[in-house]
């Protein structure tokens, strides 16, 4: 579907915690990854959930709104609709408020090629100290736990070994 423009590059936040922050949200929350750039944040109660969904909506870059919101109760359904890319120095701003911060400073830009489900599928796995990299060929499935255990430290079981 957008091979013709090239793929689609849609931006995921570096941090939730810090998007949030800079949304000026204070309640308690929870986060659960949906899709590439998209996210549900769960609050306790359905107030808190209105006030987020109208600070993450006042997030701005030049005219348009940074960010979408879907509200269900207590519960906001949220995603970064920019998937065109961007200068470096690209700034966000929060209507009503003098917060200002670099657009690369809270999100990356993903580049995917369709921006639809692929047969060979997708695998991100992020270390928040790390710069992102990404692989131009397949990895196999078993080299992923190898990898995943090697971040916390771990060895790799012997039985996993020879089928390296």
């Amino acid at each position: 579907m957008y091979d013709e423009q090239g793929g689609k590059g849609p931006h995921r936040p570096r941090s939730f915690e810090a998007l949030l922050a800079f949304a000026g949200i204070r309640s308690p929350y929870k986060v659960a990854p949906v899709m590439s750039e998209q996210f549900r944040v769960y609050f306790d109660n359905e107030r808190d959930a209105t006030d987020a969904a109208k600070r993450l909506l006042a997030i701005r870059i030049d005219q348009q709104g940074a960010i979408d919101v879907g509200q269900e109760g207590h519960a906001l359904f949220v995603h970064c609709p920019i998937a065109r890319e961007l200068p470096h120095d690209a700034m966000l701003t929060v209507t009503g408020s003098a917060r200002r911060a670099r657009f690369f400073d809270l999100f990356y830009r993903m580049e995917t090629k369709s921006g639809m489900h692929h047969p060979s599928g997708m695998l991100w796995v992020r270390h928040p100290d790390k710069q992102h990299h990404i692989h131009s060929s397949r990895i196999p499935l078993t080299a992923i736990a190898p990898a995943i255990l090697g971040m916390f430290g771990l060895a790799t079981p012997t039985f996993r070994r020879s089928e390296n």
